[in-house]
């Protein structure tokens, strides 16, 4: 209803039709019940009337049920998986290139400086060839002549473990001796197998070329023919190799050691290791040989 004046037309048509319907008294009920009654209808009727024209529903007058709310789910993407992160410990997986000035390589790892001796170590590849670009460009050093070794040839079988005079562990298994390889013994008490990974003319014609005999049996002076090329460890904390004379070993080194490439007739050799920091004192520069030049760039940390 929109105005009072239609709303006084339905009340007043609501109260013709309720009379007209007969509310009758019932017997022996005074007149005053008859007229409650039917003030008690007509006040029903106006509520709700007026409750209609506000756009109200009474629970006798239900409501037209609300139309249902469909709310489109929410598109769901399967969880994907972050792909594994490769983790590299020195040994990039990358093609080895024959020259190292232009190979793309990953920086050269670097371990935390002081790193505790509980630090795992880094893992180096030194046939990579940014190692060999670093070892070419590195100083060439000699045995020092006044280097004495005790030496005795192998029976075949010996198992040698390098143990350097600091203590620290050089090898992670021992070496075991051919027949007629040499066993040295260093200044410090330190043993090694000379020339291991040599087959074993090539290690005595080597130990010939190197060391000479004192006058003490046993006793041999180098020759200061043994000539490798040498860098300090650039990395800066503990580093591990697989030495030449076992692929399958590990050689250890700390923070302070040299990593060596031998000389072969004045030209980098195959045999690239670790030489501790006290045990290289028994090298020196070699004078005869000019001063490294810059080489070429290295991609450091």
């Amino acid at each position: 209803m929109s105005s009072l004046a239609d709303l006084a037309k339905a009340v007043g048509a609501r109260l013709a039709r309720v009379l007209k319907g007969g509310v009758e008294r019932p017997s022996g009920v005074a007149g005053s019940m008859s007229e409650t009654v039917g003030k008690d209808v007509v006040r029903s009727a106006v509520e709700q009337d007026a409750n209609a024209a506000a756009g109200l529903h009474l629970p006798d007058d239900p409501a037209p049920a609300p139309a249902p709310v469909h709310v489109a789910p929410a598109p769901v993407h399967a969880a994907t998986a972050d792909p594994p992160v490769a983790v590299d410990l020195g040994k990039p997986d990358v093609a080895r290139a024959a020259d190292a000035t232009t190979a793309e390589l990953p920086p050269i790892p670097h371990a935390a400086t002081g790193a505790s001796e509980s630090a795992a170590p880094v893992r180096l590849d030194l046939q990579d060839p940014r190692y060999t670009a670093l070892l070419g460009d590195g100083d060439v050093y000699r045995k020092k002549g006044s280097t004495v070794v005790r030496a005795r040839q192998a029976q075949g079988g010996e198992r040698v473990r390098t143990v350097l005079a600091d203590g620290h562990v050089e090898v992670g298994k021992p070496v075991v001796a051919r027949p007629g390889q040499m066993i040295l013994t260093g200044a410090k008490g330190e043993q090694w197998v000379f020339n291991a990974s040599r087959p074993v003319e090539e290690g005595l014609a080597a130990f010939a070329a190197e060391y000479e005999p004192t006058g003490t049996p046993g006793a041999y002076r180098s020759t200061g023919e043994a000539k490798v090329r040498a860098i300090r460890n650039p990395t800066g904390g503990d580093i591990v190799i697989a030495p030449p004379w076992d692929p399958n070993g590990e050689q250890f080194g700390k923070a302070d050691c040299w990593i060596v490439a031998k000389l072969v007739r004045g030209q980098m050799g195959p045999d690239r290791y670790i030489v501790g920091s006290e045990e290289f004192g028994t090298y020196e520069p070699d004078i005869d040989e000019p001063a490294a030049g810059a080489g070429p760039p290295v991609d450091l940390p």
